[in-house]
């Protein structure tokens, strides 16, 4: 391990980061700390990701997560300290590293997140952000995490997965993502209330043979996707990509109870990009028999843009309030 350390200059600004790489069991990403991954980081036994922590690999670096007992991955994010996985050269976030660019380019961690989980109980991996990665998301073993709340953005691949168990997926974003899910081999796919803009591919799957792959899609919106799949011609090969109350934006639609927007839906207002326009027809269609935790916590979010404030002075006292529409509107 290596850790950055100055003295304190008169006049300045002090960078304070942690590089790793190697092995380590039992690892902590603390939320008050930027991690500097510089290679493969291979992590055992029981991990912890505090909300807030900051990680940033260099090119060809990724993290390795090999457990085998119960609770490998102790996940204590939530909505307001995210643990983000990001680039080098990303200074919008965490501290600024010493090898620093500040203009992140092309693809960084080769995996940013490899949990290879053997026993124990699924755990959940929420309120996440990986940005400029190859492969976002590499699952390996027994057990698969159950992912909620989550963003991939400015990705070359988002999931992979050969084999195993479902993948539950529950309100992610894919955002600039060449191919959402890539290499895919014998898996199905249960996602709900999840954004995909902005895609070459929805998924790519391995041209062998005697394989079913099936991706089941409740609630997403898709824009500005071009395929559905690549080419294969293996033979023996069950490929479905299918659904329920999904809407479409120039992209190619599937399933049943399909809705089409006719003009680009979401709008950027402050820091967020994805909010439904007003008038978008995404908005308040669906289907409620989804996940029950989902459905839970979706009563708390919104889909409107939020009251920009912006270069204005307040003279007098102002008493803030929420006044977004939340998403409890009852659907069938």
């Amino acid at each position: 391990m290596q850790i950055s350390k100055i003295g304190i200059p008169r006049h300045g600004l002090m960078m304070d980061y942690q590089t790793w790489n190697g092995t380590q069991t039992n690892f902590i990403f603390q939320g008050d700390t930027t991690y500097y991954i510089s290679g493969q980081f291979n992590l055992w036994q029981t991990n912890t990701f505090e909300g807030g922590a900051v990680i940033k690999y260099t090119n060809g670096a990724s993290i390795s997560i090999v457990a085998a007992r119960p609770n490998g991955i102790i996940w204590q994010a939530n909505a307001y300290h995210p643990v983000i996985f990001t680039a080098k050269d990303d200074n919008s976030v965490g501290e600024m590293l010493g090898v620093s660019t500040g203009n992140p380019m092309g693809y960084y961690a080769s995996s940013a997140l490899n949990p290879i989980l053997i026993s124990g109980s699924s755990p959940t991996i929420s309120y996440f952000r990986i940005a400029y990665a190859n492969q976002a998301v590499n699952l390996q073993g027994n057990v698969i995490p159950k992912f909620y709340n989550g963003q991939i953005v400015n990705c070359q691949n988002g999931f992979t997965i050969n084999g195993g168990n479902p993948v539950y997926l529950r309100n992610l974003l894919f955002y600039n993502v060449q191919t959402n899910f890539n290499n895919l081999y014998e898996i199905n796919f249960d996602i709900e209330n999840s954004t995909f803009a902005s895609s070459s591919y929805l998924t790519t799957i391995k041209n062998s043979p005697s394989q079913n792959v099936i991706m089941y899609f409740t609630n997403c919106v898709f824009a500005n996707v071009t395929y559905l799949t690549n080419t294969y011609t293996s033979g023996f090969v069950t490929y479905a990509v299918t659904g329920n109350y999904n809407g479409f934006y120039n992209a190619p639609a599937f399933g049943t109870t399909t809705t089409t927007n006719n003009a680009y839906p979401f709008q950027a207002v402050g820091a967020g990009s994805f909010y439904l326009t007003n008038g978008c027809m995404f908005r308040n269609v669906g289907t409620a028999n989804i996940d029950p935790v989902l459905l839970s916590e979706l009563a708390q979010k919104t889909t409107w843009a939020p009251i920009l404030y912006s270069n204005i002075t307040f003279l007098n006292a102002v008493t803030f309030s929420p006044v977004v529409q939340r998403d409890n509107v009852s659907l069938p």
